[in-house]
């Protein structure tokens, strides 16, 4: 069954967020989600989507993950996989 274009959309905005080199948690992604696509979209929802992005079919990206200092919110990032490294 083919996903929702609108999953993928979401994917593509959270890998590139991500990307970016700076850690964020799933309530700051949540914020830019909603300006950037002008919905809201749930935390669990943003959770799922990075998760996805650890899949093979979704680019098997390295999503690290850390506990956030002075909370209990966890922040992640997308760390650059050996093909990035050897592309650049």
């Amino acid at each position: 069954m083919p996903e929702p274009k609108d999953s993928a959309n979401i994917r593509e905005v959270i890998r590139d967020l991500l990307s970016r080199g700076y850690a964020y948690s799933t309530y700051e992604v949540a914020g830019f989600l909603e300006i950037t696509i002008g919905r809201r979209i749930s935390e669990s929802a943003v959770s799922a989507r990075i998760r996805d992005l650890r899949k093979p079919q979704y680019g098997g990206y390295t999503v690290n993950s850390r506990p956030r200092h002075v909370s209990t919110a966890w922040e992640y990032q997308i760390l650059a996989n050996q093909q990035d490294k050897e592309a650049a």
